[in-house]
C-alpha cells in the first residue's frame, strides 16, 4: 500500500503512522477473514469420507430406502428357499447395489456425524462423566480407574479408538476402519458378563426381524456386567431413530422403557432431538422374559394412521440366540443349494443347445475319415481271406 492510498484509508497525518496505522488494518483483515473461514467450515468431529450428500434430507432418504428394502430382505431369507423366494431376493440385493450398496448406507449413516448433526462418541463420553462411571485424574494426570471394556456394535470408523482409558472392541459387518472386526452381533462370541460399556447406534433398527431385535437387547444384558453391592453395572448406550418411537403404530417410549426394565435395564438418561432418541441404561438385575411378561408385550397397534411406520421390538423367551444362528445357517444352506440347482439347471440348458449343434458338425467329417479307412484296410485283409478258405475245406 503506498503512502497515498495509506493516508487516505488510515487517515494519518505522518508516514510513521500511516505504517503503523497500515500494519494494524492488516492485521485486523487477516483476523477477520480467518474467523469467517473458520465458520464456514466448521471443524468436522470425524474426518468427512464422502460428499456424495448434498445435504442431510438426501442422506436421510438414502438410509430409509435402505432400511426398507433390508427388512424385506430379512423376510424373505426367514422363508423355505424356492425359486420365486429366491428371484425376490436377487432383485432386491440389486436394488440395494443400485442404491450405493451397505458402503454409502454407512456413509449416509455417518453424514450427520461428520457435520455435527449428531455424534454418539461425545454423548457417550459425556454421560461417563456426568454420572461418576468416570472420575477425575490424578495430581499427575493418570487414570485412577481400571479401562472400561467397551464393545461397540456397528463401529463403522471406529470413533472411540482415541479413548486411551477404553479397552475397545469394534465389531460391523463392513468395516471401513482396519481396527475395526468384520463381524456380525449375533455370531460375535464374546466373554459373558465381562463388558462395561456397549453402544448400540442405529444398529437395532436396521435389524429386519422384531424378534431378532429382541435377541440383541437379551444378548447385551447377558454380555454386560451386572450391578452389584459392590460395583456398578455395565452400561447399554442405545440410540434409535426417534421415528421408531414416536410413530411406530406399536411401540411407545413407554412400552420401550417396560420392556427395557423386564430385561434387567434401569434408564439413567433418556432425551430425544428431531431425529434421534438416545437411551443410557444400567443393568441393575438379570431377568429373564416370562411367558406373561411376553403376552403383555406383544405387538398391537397403539397409534392409528396411514403414516405411521411398523417398527416393534418383540421379547419372545421361546425365540433364542442359538435358535436365531441355527436358523441363520439353515437359510444360508437352503439358499446354497437352491442356487446350486438353478445354476446346475441354468447350465444344462445352456449344455442341451451345445449338444444339438455338434452332431450336424460331425456328421459329414466322422463320413470321410471313414472311406478312407475302409479303403486302405479292405486291401490289407484282402490276402487272408479266411471265409473263403473255410469254403475250399468244406468242398
Amino acid at each position: 500500500m503506498s503512502n497515498g492510498n495509506a493516508f487516505a484509508v488510515t487517515g494519518a497525518t505522518s508516514p510513521a503512522e500511516a505504517s503503523h496505522s497500515t500494519a494494524v488494518l492488516h492485521a485486523k483483515l487477516h483476523k477477520k477473514k480467518k474467523a469467517q473461514k473458520a465458520k464456514s467450515k466448521p471443524k468436522p468431529i470425524v474426518k468427512p469420507l464422502t460428499r456424495e450428500f448434498k445435504n442431510r434430507e438426501e442422506a436421510h432418504s438414502l438410509i430409509l430406502k435402505f432400511h426398507e428394502r433390508q427388512k424385506r430382505l430379512e423376510q424373505l431369507e426367514s422363508l423355505p428357499a424356492n425359486k420365486d423366494v429366491l428371484e425376490q431376493i436377487e432383485k432386491i440385493k440389486e436394488e440395494m447395489e443400485e442404491l450405493g450398496g451397505i458402503e454409502l448406507y454407512q456413509k449416509a449413516s455417518m453424514h450427520g456425524e461428520t457435520f455435527k448433526a449428531y455424534n454418539t462418541s461425545k454423548w457417550v463420553l459425556k454421560c461417563l462423566k456426568e454420572h461418576g462411571f468416570r472420575t477425575a485424574k490424578d495430581a499427575t494426570g493418570n487414570e485412577t480407574q481400571p479401562k472400561m471394556k467397551t464393545l461397540d456394535v456397528g463401529a463403522i470408523n471406529n470413533h472411540f479408538k482415541g479413548i486411551k482409558w477404553m479397552d475397545l472392541t469394534p465389531i460391523d459387518i463392513n468395516p471401513m476402519d482396519s481396527g475395526v472386526i468384520q463381524c456380525d452381533f449375533f455370531d460375535f462370541d464374546g466373554k459373558l458378563k465381562s463388558f462395561d460399556v456397549i453402544v448400540l447406534s442405529l444398529v437395532i433398527n436396521f435389524v429386519g426381524d422384531p424378534r431378532k431385535r429382541g435377541v440383541m437387547l437379551r444378548r447385551c444384558a447377558d454380555l454386560l456386567k451386572c450391578k452389584s453391592p459392590t460395583s456398578r453395572g455395565g452400561l447399554l448406550f442405545l440410540v434409535i431413530p426417534s421415528a421408531c418411537i414416536e410413530n411406530s403404530r406399536y411401540l411407545t417410549h413407554e412400552l420401550l422403557s417396560k420392556m427395557l426394565e423386564a430385561v434387567g435395564f434401569a434408564i439413567l438418561q433418556h432425551k430425544t432431538s428431531k431425529k434421534l432418541a438416545f437411551y443410557m441404561l444400567e443393568l441393575v438385575e438379570r431377568k429373564r422374559i416370562s411367558p406373561d411378561q411376553a403376552a403383555a408385550f406383544k405387538k398391537q397397534v397403539i397409534r392409528q394412521g396411514g403414516d405411521k411406520n411398523n417398527f416393534f421390538i418383540h421379547l419372545d423367551p421361546a425365540y433364542t440366540l442359538e435358535i436365531l444362528r441355527k436358523e441363520k445357517k439353515e437359510a444360508a444352506k437352503s439358499r446354497e443349494k437352491s442356487t446350486k440347482r438353478k445354476r446346475e439347471s441354468d447350465e444344462d440348458a445352456d449344455g442341451g443347445d451345445d449338444i444339438v449343434e455338434p452332431p450336424k458338425k460331425q456328421v459329414a467329417p466322422a463320413a470321410k475319415p471313414a472311406s478312407k479307412s475302409q479303403s486302405k484296410k479292405p486291401a490289407a485283409r484282402q490276402p487272408t481271406q479266411p471265409p473263403k478258405k473255410k469254403q475250399k475245406i468244406r468242398e
